[in-house]
């Protein structure tokens, strides 16, 4: 799938090579959404949705996406992105609020 824009964070080289900014190549199998994610405290991101990134990410441990079996960066996101609601601290179940 090709993203509909260029991700924030992402850049390309004259390869067509997704690179991170600092100029490490980005795994080429993380998704086409894979981009620059949200902080809980800081939106950077207007394309992620808010406190959203790896380190929030049921798929992410010490910088590995089991999802993609790649290395990801902690600030970074992708569309495939999954939370465990019980380390929601937004989420209050319907009747304890």
């Amino acid at each position: 799938m090709k993203w509909p824009y260029i991700p924030k964070g992402v850049l390309r080289d004259e390869l067509g090579n997704r690179l991170y900014p600092e100029g490490d190549k980005i795994p080429e199998n993380l998704p086409a959404a894979y981009q620059l994610g949200n902080y809980p405290d800081e939106q950077e991101n207007s394309m992620v949705p808010p406190r959203q990134n790896c380190t929030s990410c049921i798929f992410f441990e010490n910088g590995w996406c089991s999802k993609f079996k790649a290395e990801v960066k902690a600030n970074y996101w992708c569309a495939k992105y999954q939370y465990d609601i019980n380390d929601d601290p937004y989420y209050f179940p319907e009747g304890l609020v």
